[in-house]
């Protein structure tokens, strides 16, 4: 419960389970292993859930670029964020904050 705790507070600026791990004073593979046991899912998928999630919430602010996205999520350049993110939700940034505004 404390890696989600800590998750939430630090998904955009962490995206390692290794800083999460370190945090918890536990090995990366204990991390992974004891996430897995409890949620089915890997430390490393959570992690990209949450950062995912942010992503949406922020990409409902249109008065954000994608520009200021990217960075706002610690990804290198925006083409690593949108690949990131239409693997996760098969759209890209942009069609995604097109759909909110048709709805």
């Amino acid at each position: 419960m404390q890696f989600i705790t800590i998750l939430e507070m630090n998904c955009r600026k962490q995206h390692s389970v290794k800083f999460y791990a370190d945090t918890l004073l536990v090995t990366t593979d204990h991390l992974s292993k004891t996430v897995k046991q409890v949620t089915q899912k890997t430390a490393k998928q959570f992690i990209e859930q949450a950062i995912v999630l942010e992503a949406k919430i922020l990409l409902q602010n249109n008065h954000l670029t994608i520009l200021y996205i990217t960075e706002e999520l610690q990804f290198s350049n925006s083409s690593f964020f949108s690949t990131f993110f239409k693997r996760h939700t098969s759209l890209s940034p942009s069609e995604y904050r097109l759909r909110l505004n048709f709805h």
